[in-house]
């Protein structure tokens, strides 16, 4: 390992840096209803964790959608999601950034330190929630939903992606400093 590697440091959106309100909830609730024709309402436990594919997959076959049924219609749900979501959270009044997010952000960056996104959003629902506060441009990359159906394979995933990009290589716990805080 290089002494002038930078640290890995992977944030989440979600309940970390931001607290995205109903929006999204009532947007994806929406794209389900206006390309099936059924109503469901999600609770945390439904969202909290998963990554949006598998969140709209968990909810058809809630609704009792065949899953022979499902092959496409995830897809066409997520991008019927993100037209609404882009259209409807700049304006969402009960989103807010979390106080000391963007300090930290900015401490991070001026810190030796590689800086990615680890999240269950899809990369646009991504994109459009942390744009709303201005914290898009303080990540060099992301691992997002759309990477995987099953968040424990997205730390693999950031590993391998800032070897891509950057030739950079780290192993979980590189460093002797390796912590979750949403636990």
């Amino acid at each position: 390992m290089s002494v002038n590697k930078p640290k890995l440091v992977l944030v989440d959106i979600d309940g970390t840096l931001i607290s995205p309100g109903m929006t999204p909830r009532q947007c994806l609730t929406q794209a389900i209803w206006d390309l099936t024709g059924k109503t469901i309402e999600f609770q945390v436990e439904q969202l909290a964790g998963n990554t949006d594919p598998l969140i709209v997959t968990n909810a058809l076959k809630q609704l009792g959608i065949p899953y022979s049924d499902q092959d496409g219609l995830v897809g066409k749900i997520l991008w019927h999601y993100l037209k609404l979501l882009l259209q409807r959270f700049p304006e969402a009044k009960d989103k807010n950034v979390f106080p000391g997010a963007q300090q930290l952000l900015e401490y991070l960056q001026s810190q030796p330190v590689r800086l990615g996104i680890i999240t269950g959003n899809v990369m646009l629902g991504a994109y459009c929630k942390l744009r709303a506060f201005g914290l898009w441009d303080y990540f060099s990359f992301g691992v997002f939903g759309d990477d995987s159906y099953d968040r424990n394979n997205l730390p693999r995933i950031a590993l391998t992606r800032v070897n891509e990009l950057f030739g950079e290589s780290y192993r979980p716990h590189d460093g002797g400093d390796y912590r979750r805080y949403d636990e």
